[in-house]
């Protein structure tokens, strides 16, 4: 076990300093470039977009308010600058991270006991129909088919 532990220390040591000398290197290049006048091609501009999540979970891109981001041309970020590949995947920013989802209208509770209404409108999801059950934006999840948010089993 203590030879693995050796093994696998060694290996992260070396790709940290790896990384270590690329980013000094990079960094060290861009200087240089810099300093020979080629500005343009290390630094450059991308507009980016404003976005926020309406309460219906869609996204609003506000295009009338462009961005201009400047970012260099590198793997690492330099300068305070993120990297031009980086900034050109991630062109729209959301204006609110936490996007707090519609609350369900959830089926009817008489005395604290749950029950199903007389007329089933009681989905498989547990909702009324026409109830939103949250946004629909990457990475928020709508109930599962089958929770018991009414209190009994679907």
């Amino acid at each position: 076990m203590g030879r693995l532990l050796r093994i696998v220390w060694r290996w992260t040591l070396l790709l940290v300093l790896l990384v270590a000398v690329a980013a000094g290197g990079e960094d060290l290049v861009l200087r240089f470039r810099l300093n020979r006048g080629a500005g343009r091609a290390v630094v450059d501009q991308v507009t980016t977009y404003e976005a926020a999540a309406n309460k219906d979970g869609r996204l609003e891109i506000y295009f009338d308010q462009p961005q201009i981001q400047e970012c260099v041309h590198a793997l690492f970020p330099h300068f305070g600058d993120p990297p031009c590949w980086y900034v050109r995947r991630h062109q729209i920013k959301l204006l609110s991270q936490s996007i707090r989802s519609v609350a369900p209208a959830a089926c009817p509770e008489t005395s604290g006991v749950p029950r199903r209404p007389p007329d089933g409108t009681c989905g498989r999801d547990g909702l009324l129909p026409g109830a939103v059950s949250g946004p629909t934006l990457v990475g928020v999840r709508s109930p599962a088919p089958g929770n018991l948010a009414c209190g009994y089993p679907a």
